[in-house]
């Protein structure tokens, strides 16, 4: 059953790297100078899913890669874009954390 589990959240952590890498290539083409403001907060949901249905590790790891993507579709970076990254990076972390500490409570409880 665990390893069942593991490797949903692995196909799970590839299918959202895949969108994730989708959705930023049609950013850059459609918004050629810089992508919308709240650009991150379409991440912030594909890490909400997979702390939801994954492990906290896998969704730690596709928070970091989409800091990489966010990162590389603000390029060159400015005060402004990298407060958007801090800030993307806490609002994430939080995310991965709450899930995790709600995943670990739950399953001291059952």
């Amino acid at each position: 059953m665990l390893r069942q589990a593991k490797g949903a959240g692995a196909v799970a952590l590839i299918s959202s790297l895949c969108l994730v890498g989708i959705s930023a290539l049609l950013m850059r083409m459609i918004f050629r100078g810089s992508p919308p403001p709240d650009f991150t907060n379409i991440y912030l949901l594909f890490v909400l899913g997979l702390a939801y249905r994954g492990p906290w590790r896998l969704a730690a790891a596709l928070a970091a890669a989409t800091l990489g993507v966010s990162a590389y579709l603000l390029a060159p970076l400015d005060s402004t874009d990298a407060f958007q990254l801090i800030s993307y990076a806490l609002c994430a972390s939080v995310i991965v954390w709450v899930m995790a500490t709600l995943r670990r409570g739950a399953r001291t409880t059952s």
